[in-house]
């Protein structure tokens, strides 16, 4: 039995397992072996349709060192075991058929879910004595050696086709039973994938999940903090309205009343201060009304992701900021940054805070350097990094710095709303990222942003 070739899918029991994914062929073999040793018959395992031989016990000399040793006997053999193989399609179906090199080789299926996967076969024998001339010529045929090759011929057993008939249905009855294993081989495989696939959804919700209840509680601390910085940030300014409030009240009462005339001068030389404190105090809370607008409103802004060329988004940026950078005298190093997906607008009011807050905190020792650039890594994200030699930011106030409000207390930096940082933060989240920062008082600051690579 020779010839292999490769098996085509549509072959393949649900178009995946072949026979080898489904029966043990190590145990196999031993039976097999096992069987040519108390019988003296051959055995021959091959896939289908690819005839790729998977166990063969008891072959004789004249195939394995002439019929199959020779280019053009060889491909007899695997014309005539074509044949025999691809005309088996029932299960216990068994065939007997001559060969074209004068042999005899019988054949049966093993047939899993209507699929013909594999055959089992014996042969390499004869039903009657051999013409030794139709040999010799052969022989001469193919090149081989005429002694050796009817030496050869001799070894060959003559059996009763009774004889065969009773061991071609054994091998049929083992068919069915290596059938019957790789059917129950092949449930337990697609129940165990079955199962696999259940663990691996169940795992990936259980982490899912567990991601969202920290992503949750994330969220509800920063709710929280943010509710009580609103809070506090608002209540000062409020306080001061009400108090001098209260005291215009005072004032307008004393200029009302009969108080002495010294004190209604008094009361008079202290109502535009008294209105001065108030105005401020409502400006800085319209001020901080607006901010809470505007966090508020990118909340409720739709990302449109595309496709975003990031070095002609970043020149834009810095062309956009360039009044700032001359005044800064800020030198810009870019270098060559990889595309991303993620909101175009979105993602040039974040590298324009990030540009901006380096030029603001920047050192007053050395002119200021800012380096933008970028990298893709090997797990299919674009990494974006804005570093800077300015000022730094103290170690105990890098937490502080995502807070909404909060503001760096640095001379001379401008007075800013305290939500720059933050809203570069939301922003990187909306689309899909992340954002870390890395900083050495009076060194400088690394800000790296992570997004969708496209």
């Amino acid at each position: 039995m020779d010839g292999p070739t490769n098996s085509g899918a549509q072959h393949l029991v649900d178009g995946k397992y072949g026979i080898a994914d489904l029966v043990d062929l190590d145990k196999l073999r031993g039976i097999f072996e096992k069987f040519t040793s108390a019988t003296g018959f051959t055995i021959g395992f091959l896939d289908h349709p690819g005839l790729n031989i998977l166990a063969a016990t008891g072959w004789r000399d004249i195939c394995t060192k002439f019929h199959r040793g020779s280019p053009a006997s060889s491909e007899i053999c695997v014309k005539s075991n074509r044949h025999l193989l691809d005309s088996i399609n029932e299960p216990g179906q068994v065939t007997i058929e001559a060969c074209e090199n004068g042999l005899v080789d019988c054949a049966t299926p093993i047939i899993i879910k209507g699929k013909h996967i594999a055959s089992l076969a014996t042969g390499q024998l004869l039903l009657e004595p051999p013409d030794p001339e139709r040999f010799r010529r052969q022989a001469k045929l193919y090149g081989f050696d005429e002694a050796a090759y009817l030496a050869a011929l001799a070894e060959i057993p003559v059996v009763a086709p009774d004889t065969l008939r009773k061991v071609t249905l054994f091998l049929g009855e083992i068919a069915f039973l290596i059938s019957e294993m790789g059917y129950t081989n092949l449930v337990i495989k697609e129940e165990s994938r079955k199962l696999a696939t259940e663990i691996a959804e169940r795992k990936l919700a259980e982490q899912e999940n567990a991601r969202l209840n920290v992503e949750l509680r994330e969220k509800n601390k920063e709710m929280e903090n943010f509710l009580y910085v609103t809070t506090h940030d608002l209540r000062g300014p409020l306080v001061n309205i009400q108090g001098f409030s209260r005291n215009l009240e005072k004032y307008f009462s004393a200029l009302a009343g009969t108080a002495a005339p010294e004190e209604k001068a008094l009361a008079l030389d202290r109502i535009p201060s008294a209105l001065s404190f108030i105005a401020d105090s409502s400006r800085k809370m319209d001020a901080l009304i607006s901010a809470l607008l505007k966090v508020s409103r990118l909340g409720r802004v739709e990302m449109k992701p595309e496709t975003l060329d990031m070095n002609a988004l970043v020149r834009s940026v810095l062309a956009s900021l360039r009044w700032q950078l001359d005044e800064a005298g800020a030198q810009v190093e870019v270098s060559d940054l990889p595309a991303c997906r993620a909101d175009a607008g979105a993602v040039s009011q974040l590298f324009g805070n990030l540009v901006d807050n380096a030029a603001k905190y920047r050192s007053k020792d050395r002119p200021l350097k800012i380096r933008v650039s970028g990298e893709k890594t090997a797990y299919g994200r674009a990494l974006y990094t804005v570093s800077d030699n300015g000022a730094g930011i103290p170690a105990l106030d890098l937490p502080k710095i995502w807070e909404i409000f909060y503001r760096r207390p640095e001379p001379g930096a401008g007075g800013g709303e305290g939500i720059g940082l933050p809203m570069v933060r939301r922003i990187v989240e909306k689309n899909g990222g992340s954002i870390r920062v890395q900083s050495r008082e009076g060194e400088g600051s690394a800000f790296t942003v992570e997004l969708p690579c496209p």
